[in-house]
């Protein structure tokens, strides 16, 4: 079975196509698949589905960034980080579950432990004074 981000990418804008599915549904899943979807989900999420991942990229250069994923070589995009919701370490976060190397990505126990540590010290009161100061900085 394929991914999710695997079959977002073979459907990004005009629908799939035939080689488009093929190329997708022949990659392995596992686990490490799972915490690349994940980080894309996570994305997807802070995004607020507002946003393309690769706005820039037309579905063929999307494609052929993630054959470059796959296959080790080229330079692979990433989507930026989605906007002042998003801390960095949460995009620190997703950008390890991006990482080429599967052995290097974290798993799901540590993206678990991860959050729970960010939770701990969560107060909705201190968040909304920093967006509202991040944001008085871009006006």
């Amino acid at each position: 079975m394929a991914c999710f981000c695997c079959i977002f990418c073979a459907f990004h804008s005009n629908g799939p196509t035939n080689e488009n599915v093929n190329y997708f549904f022949q990659n392995k899943s596992s686990c490490k698949s799972d915490i690349w979807s994940f980080g894309m989900t996570m994305w997807e999420i802070l995004s607020l589905a507002k946003q393309k991942p690769f706005p820039d990229l037309t579905d063929r250069q999307v494609l052929e960034n993630h054959s470059h994923f796959y296959s080790g070589y080229g330079r692979q995009t990433c989507p930026s980080q989605p906007g002042l919701s998003c801390p960095r370490e949460i995009y620190d976060l997703m950008r390890e579950c991006w990482n080429r190397d599967e052995a290097s990505r974290p798993s799901f126990r540590e993206i678990h432990m991860f959050l729970q540590r960010k939770n701990m010290g969560y107060n909705p009161e201190q968040e909304q004074a920093r967006l509202q100061a991040a944001n008085s900085v871009l006006v």
